[in-house]
């Protein structure tokens, strides 16, 4: 089966589907995994911002840190 066809039997089935429960469920599964995704691609982007600032010399001293945060 390939993606269209699958993603064309499930908009079928959700238009034939009543029960709020069931959709209320599919869409939190489906904001899930978006979420999930967005947040894995942030934390990917935050690391590479943070390897580079190491590798350049952008440090702080835990004293520093502790101050910035305050």
């Amino acid at each position: 089966m390939s993606v269209a066809e699958l993603k064309g039997e499930l908009l079928r089935m959700i238009e034939h589907e009543t029960d709020m429960d069931v959709l209320q469920l599919m869409r939190q599964l489906l904001q899930k995994k978006h979420n999930e995704a967005a947040y894995r691609e942030e934390l990917i982007r935050r690391t590479l911002i943070s390897e580079e600032d190491i590798k350049n010399g952008r440090l702080f001293t835990p004293e520093e840190a502790i101050k910035r945060i305050r």
